[in-house]
């Protein structure tokens, strides 16, 4: 290769760089944008889904809250933080899975709303 070739062939990669960067930031601008009006559906249906909540069981929604921003606060000593997540996650894989199974609130329920057999059930699964 001559080095007028060589001179050629760099003009050329240097034209073609604003091009590229052009590209580019047309491209992260498109993808910018898509972003942002996913983040605005996702706060649109969690705005949706908090309302719908405090309308149904405002106090309900009020502890929640309030709970949340005291264990976050650091107001609650790790043991105990553990200890409660624990309880919350088998209360909520115990809703799910009546939920799943399609199973409504037969007699003799417990205070969580699922049937004794249910609850034993899902306790022996996750110790």
């Amino acid at each position: 290769m001559t080095t007028t070739e060589a001179r050629r062939r760099e003009r050329l990669h240097d034209a073609s760089m604003p091009r590229r960067l052009r590209e580019h930031g047309r491209e992260a601008y498109e993808h910018a944008q898509a972003l942002g009006s996913n983040l605005e559906q996702a706060v649109d249906d969690i705005g949706g889904f908090l309302r719908e909540n405090m309308e149904r069981r405002p106090y309900m929604t009020l502890a929640s809250a309030a709970g949340i921003g005291y264990v976050l606060g650091g107001g609650v000593p790790r043991r105990l933080t553990a200890i409660l997540f624990g309880l919350s996650t088998r209360f909520a894989i115990e809703l799910f899975v009546r939920e799943l199974t399609g199973h409504g609130s037969p007699s003799g329920t417990t205070s969580a709303g699922a049937s004794r057999a249910e609850s034993d059930a899902v306790q022996r699964s996750f110790p």
